[in-house]
């Protein structure tokens, strides 16, 4: 089965959060009535947060999944209407959900034990429908489906049947790729950098509206696109994949790459500082971004990449994969292996806390085709070789939950 990977091309930045650091910026208006969130000056020490060098050349550190994670493989059921040809926009406790590719446009409802459940497809010309699926974010609590349209800049609201129940449009001057769920009342959007030290909008739930702003400082607004020459001498723009927004349980890590201090930003405590960087984001050259995939309990998993282009070798955006351990300060990159799946290590992209609103907890997608092949190479152990012996090579995948050991 042809697999269509739909990323979100977004320029963000990275966040570390440390458990020992609670020194919080002023507080978020709780009553939504429209104050803005802002950093106070001198409210947090620099020196109170682990500082990480994007230049540094880190030793690495093998680690054994199963010795950090407890590991439950969940296969998604196929069937004739239930083919899996996008990505996960969500997993919860109760639903895995697939917004499948733009052209398609057929969002795919899972249980939690990967049955299929409901398949909506609202594809069309009309007032209720979307012409184009971009990203989709879903509120568990009020079992509501967001659908962006980021070409017609609107946004359409579902219920878990498919049954339409509102639209709004994005707001003046802006063009939402990336959105999420905040809290019972709005929605968090990253800022297009418009205006001086704007980071994130918050935006009502039910007319789109601006509700607060959130201000990060930075001296110079940073972005992962470039426009490079190709060898025929025509122009391009080259874009890379990051995400900005990260859940960490209800608290959102707000990747701003423009500053040199990272975010978390909380429904109690508003913006509370992460993590420092050094050099400086206008001190390297050419620019390096940071930016948290993941945060547990016990560890932060980051990764740098680097805003160049090697045209001889027609690659751009190196990246370094790199973990913090939040109980010593210890900072180094990292090989991941999964006992189960030795030969295919593992990296946190960003992707699964994107839409994975669990503490301490994570998701990895493991291709079908891909077991079937390492199952023939007398490669898999334990259960997931029982599972992948029960595969078809065109099946959806195997959803692999994490969850982090305290």
């Amino acid at each position: 089965m042809k697999r269509i990977a739909i990323l979100l091309c977004v320029a963000i930045g990275v966040s570390l959060c440390l458990s020992a650091c609670h020194r919080s910026a002023k507080p978020t208006d709780k009553n939504h009535t429209g104050k803005d969130t802002l950093l106070q000056e001198g409210s947090y020490s620099k020196n109170s947060l682990i500082e990480v060098d994007v230049t540094k050349k880190y030793s690495v550190k093998k680690i054994r999944l199963q010795d950090i994670a407890d590991v439950e493989y969940i296969p998604l059921e196929t069937n004739r209407e239930f083919i899996a040809d996008g990505q996960i926009c969500f997993a919860g406790d109760k639903n895995i959900i697939i917004s499948n590719n733009a052209g398609e446009g057929s969002i795919l409802i899972f249980d939690r034990q990967g049955k299929a459940v409901k398949k909506i497809n609202r594809k069309g010309q009309g007032p209720e429908e979307y012409f184009s699926m971009g990203s989709v974010t879903f509120d568990s609590e009020k079992g509501e489906l967001y659908v962006n349209n980021m070409f017609a800049k609107k946004i359409s609201v579902y219920d878990m049947e498919g049954n339409y129940k509102r639209s709004f449009y994005h707001l003046p001057g802006e063009q939402y790729s990336f959105f999420s769920v905040f809290n019972d009342k709005e929605l968090i959007v990253p800022c297009r950098g418009q205006k001086a030290n704007e980071s994130c909008l918050l935006l009502s739930k039910s007319d789109g509206q601006k509700t607060r702003t959130v201000y990060i400082p930075y001296k110079e607004k940073q972005s992962l696109a470039f426009t490079m020459e190709r060898e025929d001498g025509a122009f391009g723009t080259m874009l890379t994949v990051a995400f900005p927004l990260i859940h960490r349980g209800a608290d959102i890590i707000v990747n701003e790459i423009s500053s040199d201090t990272i975010f978390r930003f909380t429904k109690d405590s508003g913006l509370v500082p992460l993590l420092t960087r050094t050099p400086s984001v206008l001190e390297t050259t050419p620019f390096i971004a940071l930016m948290v995939t993941l945060e547990t309990e016990h560890y932060l998993f980051m990764q740098t990449i680097r805003k160049e282009w090697d045209k001889k070798m027609n690659t751009a955006f190196p990246r370094t994969f790199l973990m913090a351990d939040k109980r010593t300060g210890e900072i180094g990159e990292y090989t991941l292996f999964n006992d189960d799946y030795p030969d295919v290590p593992i990296v946190f992209d960003g992707l699964a806390n994107a839409v994975f609103l669990n503490k301490n907890q994570s998701f990895v997608t493991l291709r079908a085709s891909r077991l079937k092949e390492t199952l023939e190479k007398g490669a898999l152990k334990n259960e997931l070789k029982e599972i992948a012996a029960n595969l078809k090579e065109d099946d959806n995948d195997v959803v692999m939950f994490l969850k982090f050991k305290n």
